[in-house]
């Protein structure tokens, strides 16, 4: 949260294209494909604490999209889209110090 007199830092305005050309990059050098995240601390105004939040991403799909699937009850999905590459830049917040 900022303060009285702090200013923040709005992330990269081209993350997708640093992630595209890490991306290429290592698919270059290595010859895979290794999906690339670039992530970026969160803060939430209606929630203390912090998270992760993925805001560039090369080599995989951003959501899951389960809309129009049936979910272990029988319901049909409407809206339900997971933020994947949220999640996994999350997951990778829990490793890094």
């Amino acid at each position: 949260m900022l303060m009285a007199g702090e200013s923040g830092r709005i992330a990269a305005p081209r993350s997708d294209a640093s992630a595209a050309s890490l991306h290429g990059e290592i698919n270059k050098k290595l010859g895979i494909s290794v999906p690339v995240i670039i992530a970026d601390t969160f803060g939430r105004p209606w929630r203390e604490g912090l998270t992760e939040v993925a805001v560039g991403v090369a080599g995989m799909q951003v959501f899951r999209d389960f809309r129009n699937r049936s979910d272990a009850h029988g319901y049909r999905l409407k809206a339900t889209l997971e933020a994947l590459a949220d999640e996994l830049a999350c997951a990778a917040g829990l490793v890094c110090e």
